[in-house]
């Protein structure tokens, strides 16, 4: 499935120093998923002490990335 990422979440992942490679990471191989409002998934990875979460939405044939920050 295609990985893509929304205005929001480019700008987000600059302002917080996170690399598309993290991000995909998390999408692809999470230690948890949630599911979220309005069909949205939320997916978390621990890395060190904290922990990233990435929120995305599914389409047909693609995985939008809404937005990634961490959290403790």
């Amino acid at each position: 499935m295609n990985i893509v990422f929304s205005d929001h979440a480019l700008l987000k992942m600059q302002q917080r120093r996170l690399s598309k490679r993290t991000v995909v990471a998390v999408v692809v191989n999470p230690d948890r998923v949630e599911n979220a409002y309005s069909g949205r998934e939320t997916f978390f990875k621990k890395f060190r002490k904290h922990s990233l979460k990435v929120i995305i939405i599914r389409t047909h044939n693609q995985i939008i990335v809404i937005t990634a920050h961490w959290v403790a």
